[in-house]
């Protein structure tokens, strides 16, 4: 198939110039005729094409916020800086969450002693002095017993009162409850520590790990870094200033691949499918980049009938920025061996298309029905045939049955 492309034709002439040259040649004679330029008709192929406009947004963008109270104190990046996942953004201070920290991990060193000392059991000179406690316990005990059954005889026979019997008695109970105390000390130091006593005290430290890593998780939170690699913008923070949870840091947009989201009418509806490939123009950049049509709702808009439809497309290097102006142009219909021509071929008079065509020299005017065109070619349904030659640059100069000099040939 022939695919055509018109390249500038500058005519050496004034037209103006040589119309009243015409006309005054007309009356001398010699008059060669209007200088003009044509087009041969031929087939070949045509495609039509929709252009949209939207806005550039980055297809991940991400809101930066606190999740604890706090003060300002460092800012690491500028607005524009470009951020890598896991970069350090802001740093917050805040005296009672490191305090807490502190408080939690001195907790949690000396469970860790508390335990090491119950698994480790007890040293020989503490087993010894348990000993001389229990030995003193002991006496301690047999005396009071003594004591006690001397002064229940008296007691028997009346020779004592009731309250220095119960007392003695007490006395004796006391004695015998920290010597039998003492005594089961002594067996559980002499064996070391039971599963119960091991137990608890690994129970104590896991209750002090668990304070420990939940403090250093809310301290860990004064660090705020970036989620994703991209480029930081609208920081609305200052160092020093103190900031709650929720409230917006900044915003970091991931520009390795942008979006645009534009709005089409139900009857282009049919063109547009998910996977379709498109053209997106940013004129701010005067560059072209291949789109991928992502997203299509099923819903219209019910204020504006409007369906909306997402395009995405790469940007390796990061050059297109969210807020510029694209132009999204979509194919919606091709053909191919139908005969076309030169949009700027065609004269307009009354809602009607008409064409000059040139034959021996004189021009005859003829309507004709156009079908799909694209920027520079309309397909031509009825009204020519192939290799009528039909009159491009010079038509505003031309009326039926002029006389024209054809000067250039656009096929050529």
């Amino acid at each position: 198939m022939i695919k055509y492309r018109i390249s500038g034709i500058v005519i050496l002439l004034f037209f103006t110039l040589v119309l009243s040259g015409c006309q005054e040649a007309k009356q001398v004679g010699g008059f060669e005729g209007v200088p003009v330029s044509v087009y041969k008709v031929q087939a070949g192929e045509i495609s039509e094409h929709v252009q949209l406009f939207g806005k550039i947004e980055s297809r991940q963008s991400v809101t930066i916020t606190s999740t604890v109270p706090g003060t300002v104190e460092k800012i690491n990046f500028g607005n524009g800086d470009q951020v890598q996942k896991g970069d350090i953004l802001f740093r917050l201070d805040n005296p009672d969450i490191r305090s807490s920290l502190d408080q939690a991990r001195s907790s949690l060193a000396v469970a860790k002693a508390n335990d090491r000392q119950v698994k480790s059991g007890t040293g020989e000179q503490e087993i010894k002095a348990m000993e001389q406690n229990v030995n003193s316990a002991r006496v301690a005990y047999e005396t009071a017993k003594t004591n006690f059954e001397r002064l229940e005889v008296l007691y028997q026979s009346d020779a004592i009162s009731l309250k220095q019997y119960e007392q003695a008695k007490a006395e004796m109970e006391m004695a015998q409850s920290k010597y039998e105390s003492l005594k089961h000390q002594l067996v559980r130091m002499q064996n070391g520590p039971d599963q119960e006593t091991l137990d608890v005290s690994r129970a104590r430290v896991n209750q002090a790990y668990t304070a420990f890593m939940a403090a250093k998780r809310k301290a860990e939170e004064l660090t705020i870094t970036s989620p994703i690699q991209g480029y930081i913008s609208h920081i609305s923070v200052n160092e020093g200033e103190s900031v709650n949870p929720g409230l917006p840091l900044a915003t970091v947009d991931d520009l390795g691949r942008v979006k645009v989201d534009i709005d089409i009418p139900e009857s282009m509806y049919p063109y547009f499918k998910v996977g379709l490939k498109t053209q997106v123009t940013v004129p701010t950049l005067n560059k072209t980049y291949e789109g991928t049509v992502a997203e299509i709702d099923t819903h219209a808009n019910p204020h504006s009938g409007l369906f909306h439809v997402q395009v995405r497309l790469d940007n390796p290097n990061h050059d297109i920025f969210p807020g510029m102006t694209a132009e999204v142009r979509v194919q919606t219909e091709e053909k191919s061996d139908v005969l076309v021509i030169p949009v700027d071929a065609i004269w307009h008079d009354r809602g009607e298309n008409y064409v000059f065509v040139v034959e021996d020299g004189l021009t005859i005017r003829k309507r004709i029905q156009t079908g799909i065109r694209s920027e520079k070619w309309v397909e031509v349904r009825s009204g020519l045939s192939q290799g009528e030659m039909v009159v491009v640059d010079g038509i505003h100069l031309v009326r039926e049955g002029d006389r024209v000099q054809i000067i250039s040939d656009i096929n050529k």
